[in-house]
């Protein structure tokens, strides 16, 4: 999640990538890390509980997780004719891809790579490691550094024909607004793509596994430690985590876009099915790696939420361990969201009102199983 601060990579003579010249919010690229409970951390953060780490192991973790949704997903985005038609070649101009919450920037380079007649430019809090210097980033990316809630909104309108974000809603405060910022910032026909995944484990009829106390029926390790971290960020206050169930209908209501489309992907944590294709059983293997290690970067989050430190370290190596196991863990999936919405083809209409006050008492994405509500609330 960030704003602009490009890294130097090699040009196209004659060519200038995407907002070169209008840096607006951006920082020059650099990785200053902040130490919070042994992880490395944005030093542009405050609320530190509010946000996963921005350091080398959360780079790689975001790597192995990146090529997870790509080979399950069998590609980089859902929706493909609508991406490929906005990124057709042009004779005008070349086409421009905004990727908000580049994370270690996977998805942007491999989005210049499949579309080399597009400038791609992915933009997050920290450098993101792909732009770091001898990774050879192609000359048609460009990975900004800055914050996600000016970021958008600093860019000229009409400048980018698609826009993705994946999993970087939690640091993002006004996500309703935000939707109106990538509406502006999108030109006419463009793609809007939003993804993320949820913290918790499924079964194979996609229910949330429970949230029990050790030695109850259905008891694992993972769920409740994830169960924890989902109790830990309300209770500092940071109810970003549930955007996800309300931008669907966010969007709906936004003037500017039209053609929603909203689904849900499961990736399983092992190979749980005889005639899996190789790619499925690799991306269940990359997964569950990614899926095990977003337990460290979550530590810090339960220790600003109240737990301490032993507590912590015990609960997320149990998890580590049980998910390591794949042979007698329960079958298990990451459920994934996905929208895709369309950039109308009318002058942008800005938002008038502002959000209506959400109750976010309803809209529990993970409870304990004894309370008598709902596992997961759509």
């Amino acid at each position: 999640m960030s704003p602009t601060a490009a890294t130097a990579s090699p040009q196209t003579p004659g060519h200038t990538l995407p907002h070169e010249h209008n840096r607006s919010g951006a920082s020059t690229p650099s990785r200053p890390l902040r130490p919070v409970h042994g992880r490395g951390f944005s030093v542009q953060l405050t609320g530190y509980d509010k946000h996963l780490p921005g350091d080398d192991l959360e780079q790689l973790r975001l790597d192995i997780q990146h090529n997870a949704v790509r080979l399950n997903l069998g590609g980089l985005f859902t929706c493909p004719e609508l991406v490929r038609a906005a990124l057709a070649p042009r004779d005008d101009r070349r086409p421009t891809v905004l990727d908000i919450g580049t994370g270690s920037g996977a998805w942007a380079v491999d989005m210049s790579k499949e579309f080399p007649h597009c400038d791609v430019v992915g933009m997050d809090l920290v450098e993101p490691k792909a732009g770091q210097s001898g990774n050879g980033l192609p000359s048609n990316c460009q990975l900004d550094v800055g914050d996600a809630n000016t970021y958008v909104n600093l860019q000229p309108e009409a400048s980018f024909d698609v826009i993705h974000k994946r999993s970087a809603e939690p640091g993002i405060s006004d996500f309703h607004g935000f939707l109106y910022d990538c509406a502006r910032t999108l030109r006419p026909g463009g793609v809007l793509l939003l993804a993320t995944g949820s913290p918790q484990i499924y079964d194979r009829q996609r229910n949330p596994f429970p949230v029990v106390d050790e030695g109850e029926t259905g008891f694992t390790h993972t769920q409740r430690t994830f169960g924890a971290v989902y109790e830990a960020s309300l209770k500092t206050g940071n109810y970003n985590v549930h955007h996800a169930f309300l931008w669907d209908d966010w969007i709906r209501d936004n003037p500017n876009f039209e053609h929603i489309e909203a689904r849900f992907d499961y990736v399983p944590l092992g190979e749980y099915e005889l005639d899996m294709p190789a790619a499925k059983k690799e991306a269940a293997h990359k997964m569950r790696v990614a899926f095990s290690q977003i337990l460290n970067s979550f530590k810090p989050m339960l220790v600003l939420g109240g737990m301490d430190q032993d507590t912590a370290d015990a609960w997320v190596q149990a998890s580590i361990e049980e998910l390591s196991h794949p042979e007698t863990f329960p079958e298990g999936y990451v459920r994934w969201r996905y929208t895709t919405a369309i950039r109308k083809d009318t002058p942008f209409i800005a938002r008038t009102d502002p959000s209506a006050p959400v109750d976010h008492s309803k809209l529990r994405i993970v409870v304990p199983k004894t309370s008598g509500a709902p596992f997961f609330s759509d």
